[in-house]
């Protein structure tokens, strides 16, 4: 569907970017952690794709009937959503290790208590 582009979205509604964006952010991280778990490389790098992370803002702020006020967190409230960007952002450095560790001429299964 190519949510993996931002020129994707130019023509959806807002609450419908997001949806698209969260569910490529979490294939992805899913990807990269199964990347590590296996130690094989990832299937898609940073040079794949251009969207932004999703908004850090909890699904129940999305709609309000002031647009302004639409996806904003209430300043009073943390949101769920902090912790997993937080993991995205790291995952990237993750990725950074897998690339340096797995090539493409190394054997399948990396022993990590080699390393």
């Amino acid at each position: 569907v190519g949510a993996h582009k931002n020129r994707t979205f130019k023509h959806m509604p807002r609450f419908e970017q997001e949806l698209w964006r969260r569910a490529f952010w979490s294939l992805w991280y899913d990807d990269r952690m199964h990347a590590t778990w296996l130690g094989r490389p990832s299937a898609l790098h940073e040079d794949d794709f251009d969207t932004q992370l999703p908004f850090e803002c909890d699904d129940e702020y999305w709609a309000h009937p002031d647009p302004a006020q639409s996806f904003k967190q209430p300043s009073y409230r943390p949101s769920r959503v902090s912790c997993w960007l937080w993991q995205i952002r790291l995952s990237h450095i993750m990725g950074f290790a897998i690339r340096t560790l797995v090539r493409s001429s190394s054997p399948p299964f990396i022993s990590w208590t080699l390393l």
